[in-house]
């Protein structure tokens, strides 16, 4: 997914800002640190990574998995900056 369909995907799911805003800084958070954030430990993922999640709202979590030894961020600072 590029970096423009996930922002039309986030707009389109999430029309109200204040919630858009959050799930920005929540990105950012997990940009900074994935793993400082994470809230808890969900299993693995189909590729054998460890699964986390990180709260947005109380309604909302970012469900997401990392390969511990390649630590990067995508290109979502694009997108969060």
């Amino acid at each position: 997914m590029s970096i423009e369909d996930f922002q039309n995907y986030i707009a389109k799911e999430f029309p109200n800002p204040k919630v858009r805003k959050s799930i920005r800084e929540a990105l950012k958070l997990l940009i900074k640190d994935p793993l400082a954030y994470a809230r808890e430990k969900l299993g693995m993922d189909i590729f054998g990574n460890q699964m986390f999640s990180i709260e947005v709202t109380k309604d909302i979590r970012i469900l997401y998995s990392m390969d511990s030894k390649k630590l990067y961020s995508a290109h979502l600072e694009d997108w969060v900056s």
